[in-house]
């Protein structure tokens, strides 16, 4: 009797510490105010649908996370009672995965003295590494492009540097001015212009990953963009670069977000 109470007792000691856990990264993100994404679970076999909305959290409390209105290609989304949605979010340099659960609408003071609706959103039980993602790449200039990212909330600056690769979903800049202004699941604006057909571009990105370079100074920055491009198609080209934009050295292990 002894012993099978032990293992309860570890088993539910195991359960709180996962769930302190959780707390702690949505925390993290919620105090950085960056954004996290939902991806709504098809009912037949639990999988992600593909259509991935950008949020922000409003409050981590103990048994639940209170979020804003979800965007999706700039559009508001809804979300219903009960709707499951794998949940993905930036702690630090590490991105994140679980499932969730919307229990419903909630109204949420405001700075100003009003209020506006978000929903809360069950705990994950766990949060898993996400694997990096691979991307077909493409380029069609022989000289690395400027780019700029501003932050939406105005504050940090601009962000200044140079087209490392591209492709229909998403771009990696070169940048010598990104640390301590840049962190990933940082939601972005990014202008840019490339060679004809595609020409000026203005977008809303979400940064992924902060790679630093340990021979200079310069950072990678990767950014996704919110909605897939597809007019990058018509020069499109496996993993070919701008000229100057040389690879990386490896990747250095960061300790705290930068």
């Amino acid at each position: 009797m002894a012993h099978w109470l032990e293992r309860v007792r570890q088993a539910l000691c195991g359960e709180a510490n996962r769930r302190e856990t959780v707390r702690r990264h949505l925390g993290h993100v919620l105090r950085r105010r960056t954004c996290l994404e939902l991806d709504p679970l098809s009912i037949k076999d639990n999988r992600p649908r593909g259509r991935t909305m950008i949020v922000q959290i409003e409050m981590v409390r103990q048994d639940d996370f209170v979020i804003g209105q979800p965007a999706m290609g700039g559009c508001s989304y809804p979300l219903a009672a009960g709707e499951k949605l794998q949940v993905t979010l930036f702690s630090g340099v590490t991105r994140l995965t679980g499932e969730t659960k919307c229990l419903g609408r909630i109204k949420i003071p405001s700075g100003s003295g009003g209020a506006f609706y978000g929903y809360r959103m069950v705990l994950p039980e766990v949060l898993t590494p996400v694997a990096r993602r691979q991307r077909a790449r493409t380029a069609a200039f022989t000289v690395a492009p400027e780019a700029e990212l501003r932050a939406c909330t105005g504050h940090g600056g601009t962000v200044r540097g140079v087209v490392h690769d591209l492709s229909t979903t998403g771009m990696q800049i070169r940048s010598r001015n990104a640390l301590g202004r840049v962190e990933a699941g940082m939601r972005m604006y990014l202008s840019t212009v490339l060679p004809a057909p595609v020409g000026e571009l203005n977008e809303m990105v979400v940064v992924r990953y902060l790679t630093p370079n340990e021979r200079s100074d310069q950072v990678i920055i990767e950014v996704e963009f919110e909605q897939q491009l597809e007019r990058m198609n018509p020069y499109a080209r496996s993993d070919v670069r701008a000229e100057g934009a040389s690879r990386p050295g490896p990747p250095h292990r960061v300790t705290k977000a930068i």
